[in-house]
């Protein structure tokens, strides 16, 4: 069974004019559906429906029994009898990668090794970090910046 179609596609692929379709929704032959103009869509249900009157007709039965026929069946068997399958369900998701277990905590290596740090505050939410044991070059450096783009 294809996805939803138009009237005129569910027609066209059964050989039948739209007319036929409504006046068999008239007749209560096949379920209708909620008009919405061109974008009006035809489910599994009308589609397998349209099938079988097709099938059966073709076989000569007679629009009572046909409606008869069709009142006692369910979708399930209506698609059996057109030779339609059922949609298949869906794949599972695939499975989430594995979650990597947490890296251990740092191992201390050789002697540690503490480093001061300052902080230059230049605007609110900005600051600018500067190791006090900084070369002359590097604080000239974060003199200049600090200058020009402090708050005042």
């Amino acid at each position: 069974m294809s996805a939803d179609c138009s009237c005129k596609e569910l027609a066209d692929r059964h050989g039948i004019s739209t007319r036929t379709i409504y006046h068999w929704i008239d007749q209560g032959l096949v379920p209708g559906v909620p008009y919405q103009g061109r974008q009006t869509r035809y489910g599994r249900e009308p589609q397998a429906r349209v099938a079988a009157i097709r099938k059966l007709r073709k076989e000569s039965v007679p629009f009572p029994k046909i409606a008869a026929m069709l009142a006692k069946m369910t979708l399930a068997q209506i698609e059996a009898l057109t030779g339609i399958a059922p949609p298949q369900a869906p794949a599972p998701p695939p499975a989430p990668p594995p979650v990597a277990p947490p890296a251990p905590p740092p191992v201390a290596v050789g002697p540690v090794v503490l480093e001061r740090w300052g902080r230059v505050a230049l605007l609110p939410g900005l600051e600018l970090t500067l190791r006090e044991d900084a070369s002359p070059v590097v604080k000239r450096v974060a003199a200049e910046i600090a200058e020009r783009y402090r708050a005042t």
